[in-house]
């Protein structure tokens, strides 16, 4: 946390009652159908990185990205293992396939010159989705907007209208999360809650503008992850006061992620229909998501989760 900032208070966010996950489990649990009566989110395609384009300089340009380093993170990176990482890579996009949603690969043209730009990884940060609509990111790094020109190409082949932001905001995918009438936005510059802000606008949902309070966690999707348009894993330590009852307000039922378990990515997983794909080292959460109904398929990802990264953001879920 920084110096400028002080400890959160928010209220210590209690498990479930075992009639709450009971209710919970009957709900979810309904034939196609979520605790709101909408159609389960279960997506089309994933769209990903393929395996060939991790290479140590992407890894290092990612960590640069993020600002891993100066979360405590940046230590990981001397144990990072290229090898390791491209099986983990390639064992989650198995996983992704089984349950029935086909992995498409990102391609881009060949190189003109001597080489070609490096690219981010993270394609779940590339664009913001809801609908047929994508809200293209926009950040100040060369390579996340070299992965969101490519991103846009596929999302426009798939009949996606595709929105630039206007000059001066920000925003990247892990910055937001859709819920049934809202947009959850997760800020710590004015310029991305801009970019927020006028998303919501473009999507017709309210914002819920939820100021990220603890530098470990500084996206969104490290620390919120919608389940049902009602239901959410979150990290209530991530929030500060303010943000946090906003969540309370407009979410029905908040799962508690423990603070390490998050660290493992435990609140960023890849959530298909009913199965979740969860980083392992997660008992807690996993506890939870089984016991609230889900289908919790465990995966090793410790070469990208020790950097930081999300699993949610490695993926892009596509509806069309």
């Amino acid at each position: 946390m920084s110096a400028a900032q002080s400890p959160i208070s928010c209220p210590t966010l209690r498990p479930p009652s075992p009639a709450e996950l009971t209710d919970l489990t009957h709900r979810t649990t309904q034939p196609e159908a979520t605790p709101s009566g909408s159609p389960l989110p279960h997506p089309i395609a994933a769209l990903v990185c393929p395996p060939a384009w991790l290479t140590d300089e992407t890894v290092q340009l990612a960590g640069d990205l993020h600002n891993w380093a100066e979360h405590g993170w940046g230590a990981h990176a001397a144990r990072f293992d290229l090898a390791a990482a491209r099986r983990q890579w390639e064992a989650m996009c198995e996983a992704i396939a089984a349950v029935g949603v086909p992995v498409v690969s990102l391609e881009r043209p060949a190189a003109t010159g001597s080489r070609q730009t490096p690219v981010s990884l993270m394609c779940g940060d590339a664009a913001l989705l809801d609908g047929d609509t994508a809200i293209l990111a926009r950040t100040s790094s060369d390579e996340l907007a070299t992965l969101v020109s490519l991103v846009a190409v596929a999302l426009e082949a798939r009949g996606y209208s595709c929105l630039q932001l206007p000059e001066g905001a920000l925003l990247s995918g892990g910055a937001a999360a859709i819920g049934e009438f809202a947009l959850f936005g997760g800020w710590f510059l004015r310029r991305e809650r801009l970019g927020l802000t006028w998303a919501s606008r473009q999507l017709a949902r309210r914002f819920v503008s939820l100021r990220l309070a603890s530098d470990d966690f500084d996206r969104l999707d490290l620390c919120l992850r919608p389940l049902r348009p009602e239901i959410a894993l979150c990290v209530p330590e991530a929030f500060d006061a303010a943000g946090f009852r906003q969540l309370q307000e407009h979410m029905g039922l908040l799962l508690p992620v423990p603070v390490e378990e998050a660290r493992r990515g435990g609140c960023g997983p890849i959530v298909l229909g009913r199965t979740v794909l969860l980083p392992t080292g997660c008992p807690t959460t996993a506890a939870l998501l089984d016991a609230a109904g889900f289908t919790v398929q465990t995966l090793e990802l410790s070469q990208f989760t020790q950097l930081g990264a999300s699993p949610a953001g490695l993926v892009l879920l596509l509806n069309r």
